[in-house]
């Protein structure tokens, strides 16, 4: 069975500890000839598979029996365990970064975190897989590593059949809005309080400033 407690901790020690390191800088470093994104097998930890992004300069390590699915623009990562089970509920951890997207008072400015988080609940309603009875079960505008920050836990319904979903999210602002951090775990509802717990263990109880 594999450990979620201690994967999403060794994602978030890293995630967080390039925040407190500066290792993420206000706007994304030039894109090089590079591959965006390599997996590098860490020595001593032969069950470890590292992950870089070159586009938003994070990493963080996973389990090497895990599936991984790179976006076209190398901007993020979702990984998941195999074998794939029958069921299409599944969990996912997904982590990457986006740039500020024009905000509603004008194309001069850019979103702000509240209104980035509520543009993201908007997207989850559109589209081809539409999610149904969306509802924010809670939502905590704090900081992590001084940087504006949102938590929240959402559940809704999407698929065919129609499946229930859990979504926990972590959105991370730099202070000119100008690049946007996500670290996301989604679950059916029943698996969410085991894997929550670590969750909440790491990210708030540790990690909020």
């Amino acid at each position: 069975m594999v450990d979620f407690r201690r994967i999403i901790w060794t994602m978030l020690l890293l995630l967080l500890g390039n925040l407190g390191s500066g290792g993420w800088a206000s706007k994304p470093p030039a894109l090089s000839q590079d591959p965006l994104a390599t997996e590098v097998t860490t020595p001593n930890q032969k069950h470890l598979t590292k992950y870089r992004n070159r586009n938003y300069n994070f990493c963080f390590e996973y389990p090497a029996s895990w599936g991984i699915y790179q976006g076209f623009d190398g901007n993020g990562v979702s990984l998941y365990p195999l074998p794939k089970p029958q069921s299409t509920s599944q969990p996912t951890i997904g982590v990457g970064g986006s740039v500020g997207q024009p905000s509603e008072r004008g194309r001069a400015n850019l979103q702000t975190l509240k209104e980035d988080f509520e543009s993201r609940l908007q997207a989850m309603r559109a589209g081809p897989d539409p999610a149904i009875n969306l509802k924010v079960l809670n939502s905590e505008i704090t900081t992590m590593r001084g940087l504006p920050t949102i938590v929240s836990t959402v559940e809704f319904d999407r698929g065919t059949p129609m499946q229930e979903w859990a979504l926990k999210q972590i959105l991370i602002h730099t202070g000119d809005d100008a690049v946007t951090y996500h670290l996301s775990l989604s679950c059916c509802p029943e698996d969410l309080l085991a894997l929550g717990r670590a969750f909440n263990e790491v990210v708030i109880g540790r990690f909020v400033s």
